[in-house]
C-alpha cells in the first residue's frame, strides 16, 4: 500500500512538473516579440498565473535602486481578501534587509518558511509581519552577475512548503522577468535615443534656417544702404542714416558669428576658465554703462542695484560680464515698455545676481527650454526675436563652469527675473571704495599726440581704418604687411611707442614677430589684432610678448580705450 502511495505521489509530482514547465514555456512565448508598451501587462498575468500555479497569495516584483540604495515595489498580484502592500513597500533602504540584499547579490534565493519562528527583534519579521505572511520566497532578477531587483511570492493563509521543482522553475521564471524586464528598459532607451536624435535633428535645421535668415537679413541692411549712399544728392542726416544702419547690422552679424563661435567652443570642449579678482561693482556698474543707450533708445529705463560694499571675488571676469551683459541685452529684446533693472547680494556661500524685467515674459512650458542649444528658432512667432537662440545656453555653459546655478522666474505679459549664482572664493573680501578714475577724451588725445605708431596689417581695409585712428594720437605711423617686414621696421625704429600686431601675418605670424622684435625692444607697447578669436589667444598673445589684445573687427571705442590704458600717462 505504501509502494502505491510513493508511486501516486511520484505521478503527481510529475504532472505538476510538467504543467510547471508548460506554463513557464507558455509565458516565455507570450514574451516574445512583444511590444514595450505591453510589457508590464503581461508581466502583471503573468505573475497571477505563476502564484495562482504554486498556490502562492501574494506575487510582486521589487527593483533595486543601487543609486539610491533603496529597493521599491513595482507590480503586485494580490489573491481574493488579501491586502495589496505595494503603496507601503516604496524606497525601503537597503540597509534595512543587509542580508536579503547580499543574497541576491551573489544570485541566492531567499526562502523563509516560517516568519513567526524568527526573532522578534529581526528586522526582516518587523517589515513582513504586518503584511500577515507566514512564508516567503524571493528569486533574485539576475542582469548577467548583477541583481536588478528580485520576484517574491507570499504565503498569507498558511505555510507553504516549495518543491525543488517548484524552487527550480521559479528561479527560471524569475530569470525571464529579469530578460524581459531589461529588453524593455533598452527599447525604451533606443526610442528616447531616437526621438531625441530626431529633435536634435529638427532644432538644428531649424537653427540652420534661422541662421540663413539672420545672416542675410543684416547683409542686406549692409549692402543696400552702402549702394544707397553711393547715390548723389543724398543730405548730410540721410547719410548719417544710412551710415548707422550700416553699423548696426554689422554689429548684429558680428554678434551672431560670436553666438556661433561661443558655441562651438563649448560643444568642443575648448574653453577655458581664466581666473582673476574681480570687483564685482565695477562689473555691473560697466554693464549698465554699455547698454544703458541700447534701452534708452526703446524707451525704457534701466537700473541696477547695489549692496554697500564693493566684493571682489576670483572668477573669470570675462565670462561673468558675458553672462550678465547676455541676460540684460535679452531683456531688453524681449521688453516693449516699462524698466529693467540688475544687481547682485551676497548670500552666506554665493553671490546672486539678477536681472528682471517688465517684457513679454516666457510660458511656463518653455521656461527650461529656453536654456538649450538652437531653441529660438523653434519658439513661436510671437515669442522669438532676431538673434542666434544660443545666447542663454552659453550663459548657462558659463555660469555651470564657474561653479554656480542659473534659472529664472516668469510669467506670460508680466515680465521675467532670471536668477545666477557665483560661489564665494575664500580670497573674496569686502572693498571700501570702488570708484573708478576717469578722464576726458580730450585731455587724453592731446597727451598722446607724439606717439610714434607701426601698424603691422595685411589687410588694405584694416590698415586704413587704423591709420586714420591713430592720426589722432600720432602724427608719425609706419607700416608693414608681413611679418619680416614688421621685424626689419621695429629693429630700425627702436624709438617706437606702440605697435599693432596683426596675427595672420605672411612670412611669419605676429606671435613669431613679436618674439623677435622683444630680443631687441623691451619697452615698446605691442597689442596683438587678429580675427581668429580662438580660445587661448590671448594667453598667446601675452607669452609672445604683447602688452595687450584686441580681437577683430575691433570697436573704435575699445581701441582707444586701450590705447589710454597704456599712454595715460605720456606728457
Amino acid at each position: 500500500m505504501q509502494e502505491i502511495n510513493q508511486d501516486g505521489n511520484l505521478e503527481a509530482a510529475l504532472r505538476q512538473q510538467i504543467a510547471l514547465r508548460e506554463l513557464l514555456m507558455e509565458l516565455a512565448t507570450g514574451f516574445i516579440n512583444i511590444p514595450a508598451d505591453q510589457v508590464n501587462d503581461a508581466i502583471q498575468i503573468a505573475l497571477e498565473k505563476m502564484a495562482r500555479f504554486v498556490e502562492s497569495d501574494r506575487a510582486y516584483v521589487f527593483d533595486y535602486n543601487w543609486t539610491a540604495d533603496t529597493t521599491s515595489n513595482t507590480f503586485e498580484w494580490c489573491n481574493d481578501g488579501i491586502e495589496p502592500q505595494i503603496d507601503n513597500l516604496q524606497d525601503i533602504p537597503l540597509n534595512v534587509l543587509e542580508m536579503w540584499v547580499d543574497a541576491h547579490r551573489k544570485g541566492e534565493y531567499i526562502y523563509l518558511s516560517d516568519i513567526l519562528a524568527m526573532d522578534e527583534d529581526d528586522d526582516i519579521r518587523r517589515i513582513l509581519e504586518p503584511q500577515g505572511i507566514q512564508s516567503l520566497l524571493a528569486v533574485p532578477l539576475m542582469n548577467g552577475t548583477q541583481s536588478i531587483g528580485f520576484v517574491g511570492f507570499d504565503s498569507v493563509r498558511k505555510k507553504h512548503e516549495y518543491s525543488d521543482v517548484e524552487l527550480n522553475l521559479l528561479i527560471m521564471f524569475a530569470q525571464l522577468l529579469a530578460n524581459v524586464k531589461m529588453r524593455k528598459e533598452m527599447v525604451e532607451q533606443l526610442i528616447m535615443a531616437k526621438e531625441r536624435a530626431e529633435e536634435s535633428d529638427r532644432l538644428k535645421s531649424a537653427f540652420l534656417a534661422n541662421m540663413s535668415h539672420e545672416i542675410r537679413t543684416p547683409m542686406n541692411g549692409i549692402l543696400g544702404f552702402s549702394h544707397l549712399l553711393k547715390h548723389g544728392g543724398l543730405s548730410i542726416d540721410t547719410q548719417h542714416t544710412y551710415l548707422d544702419m550700416i553699423e548696426k547690422s554689422g554689429a548684429r552679424m558680428l554678434n551672431i558669428i560670436n553666438d556661433i563661435i561661443d558655441i562651438s567652443k563649448i560643444e568642443s570642449g575648448l574653453v577655458e576658465l581664466r581666473i582673476s579678482e574681480t570687483n564685482l561693482h565695477e562689473q555691473v556698474r560697466y554693464v549698465f554703462n554699455l547698454l544703458q543707450a541700447e534701452a534708452e533708445s526703446k524707451g525704457l529705463k534701466l537700473s541696477f542695484q547695489l549692496p554697500s560694499e564693493g566684493e571682489r571675488i576670483w572668477v573669470d571676469k570675462d565670462k561673468l560680464y558675458a553672462v550678465l551683459a547676455n541676460l540684460v541685452k535679452n531683456a531688453i529684446k524681449y521688453t516693449p515698455r516699462g524698466a529693467i533693472k540688475f544687481g547682485y547680494r551676497r548670500l552666506p556661500e554665493v553671490f546672486e545676481f539678477y536681472v528682471e524685467d517688465t517684457g513679454i515674459g516666457i510660458p511656463e512650458d518653455r521656461q527650461k527650454a529656453v536654456f538649450e542649444r538652437f531653441i529660438q528658432a523653434d519658439i513661436a512667432d510671437v515669442m522669438a526675436r532676431q538673434g542666434a537662440g544660443l545666447g542663454l545656453s552659453i550663459s548657462k555653459a558659463y555660469v555651470e563652469m564657474m561653479g554656480g546655478n542659473i534659472w529664472l522666474e516668469s510669467k506670460v505679459d508680466e515680465g521675467t527675473k532670471f536668477y545666477f549664482t557665483l560661489p564665494v572664493s575664500i580670497e573674496t573680501e569686502h572693498v571700501k571704495s570702488d570708484v573708478m578714475e576717469t578722464q576726458s577724451s580730450n585731455e587724453g588725445s592731446e597727451k598722446q599726440k607724439s606717439l610714434k605708431v607701426l601698424i603691422v596689417e595685411d589687410d588694405p581695409l584694416s590698415e586704413m581704418i587704423l591709420e586714420i585712428e591713430l592720426t589722432k594720437w600720432g602724427n608719425s605711423i609706419l607700416k608693414a604687411r608681413t611679418g619680416l617686414e614688421a621685424v626689419e621696421v621695429a629693429e630700425a625704429n627702436k624709438d617706437l611707442d606702440l605697435i599693432l600686431m596683426d596675427i595672420g601675418l605672411p612670412e611669419i605670424n605676429g606671435y613669431e614677430a613679436t618674439r623677435r622684435i622683444r630680443l631687441f625692444n623691451t619697452s615698446v607697447v605691442i597689442i596683438a589684432q587678429t580675427a581668429y578669436g580662438f580660445a587661448g589667444d590671448h594667453e598667446k598673445a601675452k607669452l609672445a610678448g604683447c602688452n595687450d589684445y584686441l580681437s577683430k573687427p575691433i570697436h573704435l571705442v575699445t581701441l582707444h580705450t586701450t590705447l589710454k590704458k597704456h599712454f595715460l600717462k605720456l606728457d
